[in-house]
């Protein structure tokens, strides 16, 4: 099956101007509402096929969780209704999925810094 989604989700980009980063999970456009694909889904696997995003070094982190969720695209509380709880447990289901607790540590924080760094050029 996962197979069949990146021949899919190639296709799709191929035929739509989607850049390849912007391709998310229920989770990371609605944490507050949804849960899915999960920890299990093969976030890693897909990055390595041209399809989404996935931290490739350690980054530096110098913002608070929600300034810097917010940067790189999360809705947090005030401006949405997504408590950081619920976008640290979206953020870790899809970039850090072996340790899903909501909880924010250094680990997300150097994950996070380094999704941002290609756009902090």
């Amino acid at each position: 099956m996962i197979a069949a989604l990146m021949d899919l989700a190639q296709a799709i980009l191929a035929r739509h101007p989607i850049p390849p980063a912007r391709v998310l999970g229920h989770s990371d456009v609605a944490p507050a509402r949804k849960m899915d694909p999960g920890e299990l889904f093969p976030w890693q696997q897909l990055a390595e096929f041209g399809i989404g995003l996935w931290p490739q070094k350690s980054g530096q982190a110098n913002e608070l969780p929600a300034t810097a969720l917010a940067q790189f695209g999360y809705g947090i509380a005030p401006h949405t209704d997504v408590p950081l709880p619920a976008a640290t447990t979206a953020f870790q289901r899809h970039f850090r999925p072996t340790d899903v607790n909501g909880i924010w540590d250094g680990e997300c924080a150097a994950a996070l810094a380094a999704l941002l760094a290609p756009k902090i050029v």
